[in-house]
């Protein structure tokens, strides 16, 4: 499907492209998105007119968290010890803020990377999402983890020592964790 990516250059206002860049976040167009509120921020700073409170909060907002999300973290000490809690031939593989716990083989690594780049675009996602609304949240101070199990029956018996709930098809989150 193709998107009309340039109705906001008709009217460059800081609201309509607070509305355009939602819209982009929300047909998972991530880079576009962070690129509009790019310009965003550009139009508050430039503004003669006076902008809402509300505009100026996202602003100051998203200009703090953009080079946060570029940064991501190094800290993995969580990882280092799932690794060791699931013994094997499990490797850890990371992004700018997740480590992926995995026993893929070299010729999986194409699946290791769209997994992790999925995760990293979903946190990219909330955490843009918080900030056109107001909310500044804390980013991650340590890689989040996520656990790639080699087998179903291996899966099954993590989900059931960890006391997961059955809410997801395909993944679990175990709470004390």
């Amino acid at each position: 499907e193709k998107y009309d990516l340039e109705w906001p250059k008709v009217r460059r206002t800081p609201g309509a492209m607070l509305i355009f860049a939602e819209w982009c976040l929300h047909h998972g167009l991530t880079d576009e998105c962070m690129k509009t509120l790019d310009e965003f921020v550009k139009l508050v700073e430039a503004s003669k007119e006076k902008e809402s409170d509300r505009l100026k909060l996202v602003a100051e907002i998203y200009g703090k968290l953009k080079p946060e999300l570029a940064r991501g973290v190094l800290k993995k000490d969580t990882a280092v010890a799932w690794k060791g809690r699931l013994g094997g031939t499990y490797t850890i593989t990371d992004n700018e803020f997740y480590s992926l716990v995995h026993s893929a083989t070299s010729n999986e690594r194409d699946l290791i990377q769209r997994r992790l780049k999925l995760l990293d675009t979903t946190l990219k996602n909330f955490y843009l999402w918080h900030a056109m609304k107001g909310k500044a949240l804390p980013l991650p101070t340590e890689k989040l983890v996520a656990v790639l199990l080699d087998s179903e029956q291996a899966y099954r018996q993590y989900k059931n020592s960890l006391g997961g709930d059955d809410l997801l098809a395909d993944g679990f989150l175990a709470r004390r964790d």
